[in-house]
């Protein structure tokens, strides 16, 4: 699995879903190959964008779940 092409598309939910990590983990499905993941796996995944963004922000955060 292309791990680049796997975050541009959670960057790529994070920012259609507001930062909702929920929501975010729900708009992606699958990855490049088709194959299906879990979806904490992609909770996770965007839990780490969300935090890395506000880090970027200068933001305080708080890591949920």
């Amino acid at each position: 699995m292309n791990r680049e092409a796997q975050r541009v598309s959670v960057e790529q939910a994070m920012f259609m879903a507001g930062n909702n990590a929920d929501l975010a983990a729900a708009m992606i499905r699958y990855n490049e190959r088709g194959a299906y993941m879990e979806r904490r796996e992609y909770q996770q995944a965007a839990e780490s964008v969300r935090m890395a963004r506000a880090a970027a922000l200068g933001r305080p955060v708080v890591q949920r779940g």
